[in-house]
């Protein structure tokens, strides 16, 4: 199958990986429409490129004492994210899908194969053909409602989160401060 990864070097790329498996508690998912959060996957590739990775340390020599040397200038969270990343090739983006199920897990009686259902939730919900997504991360589509607007389903509701934590009542008048995605989602609702 194929999905879409950002690279430690700034690349986004697509690469053959091998189809996840059904989980337990879960749902495996076939990928018809997947939402692109500009806003949060440029911060994703920002990140990636903020954090230098050791792969240069290792090209230059003594990974021991210039890996020690990384810890001293950035600390423990950050040197332990380069070092899990030489092990990862790269991140993979994506947080909302919507989709077929392609098979249910064990636990699972809420959907159905072939049901179509919006998944939501990173390292789940990636831009991939296919994901495994826990059960409690997907909802059903309504019938009639198109899967390139049901990928919007976990956007919508973190816009709609944002309403509910400042209190403030569906057709009030407020300021929106920042129009980006979750921004005009929010001035919708």
């Amino acid at each position: 199958m194929k999905q879409v990864f950002l690279t430690a070097d700034d690349r986004v790329v697509v690469l053959d990986v091998p189809a996840p498996v059904c989980p337990d508690g879960g749902v495996l998912v076939e990928t018809l429409a997947s939402l692109v959060s500009t806003g949060t996957e440029v911060a994703a590739l920002k990140e990636a490129r903020e954090t230098d990775g050791l792969e240069s340390l290792v090209r230059a020599g003594s990974l021991a004492v210039k890996g020690l040397r990384r810890l001293a200038q950035i600390g423990v969270r950050r040197t332990w994210r380069a070092m899990e990343s030489l092990s990862a090739p790269a991140d993979a983006p994506g947080y909302s899908l919507a989709g077929r199920v392609l098979a249910v897990g064990r636990g699972v009686d809420d959907f159905n194969v072939g049901d179509l259902v919006a998944c939501g939730g990173s390292g789940f919900a990636a831009h991939a053909e296919i994901a495994a997504v826990p059960k409690n991360l997907c909802v059903r589509v309504p019938a009639g409602l198109d899967p390139r607007q049901a990928c919007f389903a976990t956007v919508g509701a973190i816009a709609l989160q944002g309403v509910r934590r400042a209190e403030v009542g569906l057709g009030e008048t407020v300021v929106v401060v920042g129009l980006g995605l979750v921004g005009l989602l929010t001035v919708q609702l």
